[in-house]
């Protein structure tokens, strides 16, 4: 084996010298790959029948070098050794060759011209029946016509006509070369067209066009191509590419269109202007549109693209990359690089699952993960940023994608300062929209349908519905949320599975059909003493069949927990059994309503809450409530200003105390409007007998059922 690899170092040297090897090519590296033939001899025979077959023929011969030799002596070759040449490379000083010079050649499979200063071919070149590879790169000097001779080389597989300064090339110039596979045509500075035969070129699997700076115009009508896989076509002057360009283009692999700078459209059957859509490309792996000033992009239903490059698209408003191989997500540069993109479609990328979100600096106004952010949001309760630029939406299938999105990432700051993040599994899209609703009764259906849901405007808001599994990465998103939203589904079984520490940023609630939840917030013994949801201000709970508490706790809460909380609203939750268990503050209570809660005893639970509790409490409304027998212990109501009570029939005191001032200033307008049942009024007891007098009392009329249309 040394004596082997020793030979195969010598013939390897040969092969530099003979310039078919560049300097930055390690032969011991060349050795190790070919040296995994079976018998070592066999390596070395081949080596050395590949040298014998290489000619490099200079315009004069070098002497010292002994590297080449001249035009002149290739006459005095024996018939032997010309037979056995494959292989002929032309220093660049050649200028002109004798007509006769690839006589007795019949087995020459490689030409290499390049960077000659020849004009014409010799015409025993023509005898050349086994040429694959000819080699034209950077011939300056070339005439155009002799071009028309590659025409009879039928068996060529590799045509290298890169840096040549034709304008044109003559229109039959690839008629009959059905063996080509790959053309070079790139730095033809001064091409203005390609030739329309070059679509007879039913084998072609690579085409370069790379810097071809003055390419204008493609040929409009298409036939072949049907096994291209590699088209790189940069730096061209191309406003569009015709309608059928890309037709039958089934077997493309790789498409480089960067540093078109021209380029605002690319037709197909499927769409308009300024739109380009590959969804006929269904091997396409790699796609480069850097510097393309296109306004859309559809890259739908290209399984198999797994790289895009997109830098400096600052047109770019649309893009869709759903259904494609993606395992990284396509945008790595700043906003700079993306001034327009708005939409950024990745429905049904499955190698997508995760992502590295501190790599990402920026994102668009709109990312659609899912189906369930197919462009449409009618299924969904909040409305995503229509006008304002900074807002972004996120729509995913699954919350994991957001794993690795921390609290302290510097995409709060910079692109999701406003975000609306929707989290639905995609095969439940919509389906709370459509099923069609139990009837009510008609007393329930009354009052509520005078209650009329808005949705507020908040700058950071998140909505999950028909989750499958605890959204545990949603930790980072939920903890710079003020609004969110969960409901129909079937899985949580306490909000604060989800953190309550990651909940400090929350202002607003809303829960809704989640048929599991048994406590909204269950408070461990860690987070007793520490004060937690201090700035939410409102929150909504409707349809929670095994909810029996709002918020459990074994100890006395912090005092400023629930801080800012002015509005709790709770209906047809028919398992509750109180709404805080144990003692609390609650000092910016404004509004408390609870609605049909069948099995409802008592609100506040505690028995030691603070002098002070509910300082601020105005409105109060029980409806229907039959359980119902205490509202709170040892507080006094002193800011209330309306009650409204029904269907509480076991109720019997209003924790409510007489104003002084008013007793003292014998003003007769009374401070407080209880509207309830007569029976219910007239069975009340009040530990202040002061009070009754400052209590106006409206009856609730029996309700009547409505007229049919």
């Amino acid at each position: 084996m040394k004596t082997a690899f020793g030979f195969v170092q010598v013939m390897l040297k040969e092969l530099r010298d003979h310039f078919l090897f560049d300097d930055d090519i390690s032969i011991d590296e060349v050795v190790e790959v070919m040296l995994y033939a079976d018998r070592t001899s066999e390596v070395v025979d081949i080596v050395r029948r590949f040298v014998e077959s290489i000619l490099c023929i200079s315009d004069r011969f070098d002497v010292e070098a002994k590297k080449r030799i001249s035009v002149k002596a290739v006459k005095s070759l024996s018939p032997q050794v010309l037979f056995k040449l494959s292989t002929i490379k032309f220093s660049p000083d050649i200028k002109e060759l004798p007509e006769d010079i690839f006589d007795n050649m019949p087995n020459v499979r490689f030409i290499d011209f390049s960077n000659t200063s020849i004009k014409s071919f010799p015409s025993s070149m023509l005898c050349l029946s086994n040429l694959r590879f000819l080699n034209l790169r950077f011939c300056k000097v070339l005439d155009l016509l002799q071009l028309c001779s590659i025409t009879y080389f039928k068996k060529i597989e590799l045509l290298d006509l890169s840096g040549t300064l034709f304008k044109e090339f003559p229109g039959n110039i690839f008629e009959g070369l059905d063996s080509l596979r790959l053309l070079d045509l790139s730095k033809c500075s001064q091409l203005l067209s390609l030739p329309s035969s070059i679509f007879c070129l039913i084998n072609l699997e690579h085409l370069y066009l790379r810097s071809c700076k003055n390419l204008s115009v493609l040929p409009s009508s298409i036939q072949g191509w049907e096994k291209l896989q590699v088209l790189e076509m940069t730096e061209t002057k191309l406003i569009e590419i015709p309608e059928q360009f890309f037709k039958n283009m089934n077997s493309l692999k790789q498409l480089d269109l960067s540093s078109n700078l021209h380029l605002t459209s690319i037709h197909t059957s499927l769409h308009d202007v300024d739109h380009i859509v590959t969804s006929s490309f269904p091997n396409l792996q790699i796609l480069n549109l850097s510097y393309v000033p296109v306004r859309q992009l559809s890259l739908k239903n290209c399984p198999s693209l797994e790289t895009i490059a997109l830098l400096s698209n600052k047109n770019l408003e649309k893009l869709d990359l759903s259904s494609t191989n993606l395992k990284k997500f396509p945008i790595q540069g700043d906003d700079q690089d993306f001034d327009s993109l708005k939409q950024l479609e990745l429905l049904n990328t499955k190698h997508l699952i995760t992502i590295d979100w501190k790599d990402i600096k920026w994102l668009p106004q709109e990312v659609n993960w899912a189906q369930c952010g197919d462009g449409t949001t009618s299924h969904m309760y909040i409305r995503p940023f229509q006008q304002s630029r900074d807002g972004v939406f996120i729509s995913v299938g699954d919350a994991d994608i957001f794993h690795t999105l921390t609290p302290s990432s510097k995409l709060w700051k910079k692109s999701l300062s406003q975000f609306v993040v929707y989290v639905c599994p995609c095969e439940e899209r919509g389906r709370g929209k459509t099923l069609t609703p139990r009837r009510a009764t008609l007393r329930y259906d009354d009052i509520f349908s005078k209650i009329k849901r808005s949705i507020p405007s908040y700058e950071r808001c998140l909505e999950i519905e028909r989750v499958n599994k605890l959204p545990k990465g949603i930790s980072g998103i939920l903890s710079h949320a003020q609004f969110f939203i969960l409901h129909d589904e079937k899985i949580i079984m306490r909000l604060s599975d989800l953190g309550i520490k990651n909940m400090g940023a929350l202002r607003e609630c809303l829960l809704e059909r989640c048929h599991a939840m048994q406590a909204v917030f269950s408070v461990g013994a860690k987070v007793q003493n520490q004060p937690m949801l201090m700035c939410l201000e409102k929150i909504q709970i409707s349809n929670l069949m095994k909810l029996t508490h709002m918020c459990e706790s074994g100890r006395k809460l912090e005092h400023r927990s629930f801080g800012r909380l002015k509005h709790i609203q709770i209906e047809h939750c028919p398992q509750l059994v109180n709404v805080f268990s144990t003692s609390v503050c609650l000092k910016s209570l404004e509004v408390l309503e609870i609605k049909f809660c069948p099995r409802l005893e008592e609100i506040f639970s505690g028995k030691e809450n603070e002098e002070g509790s509910l300082p601020q409490l105005k409105t109060l409304c029980l409806l229907e409530l039959p359980a119902l027998k205490n509202i709170i212990h040892n507080v006094w109501l002193v800011s209330l200003e309306k009650a409204q009570i029904k269907g509480c029939p076991r109720l019997r005191e209003l924790p409510l105390r007489s104003d002084r001032n008013i007793q003292n200033n014998n003003q007769k307008v009374p401070r407080i409007v209880v509207k309830c049942e007569l029976e219910c009024w007239e069975q009340l007891e009040w530990k202040d007998k002061n009070v009754k007098q400052q209590v106006s009392f409206i009856d609730w009329q029996p309700f009547q059922t409505p007229k049919q249309g």
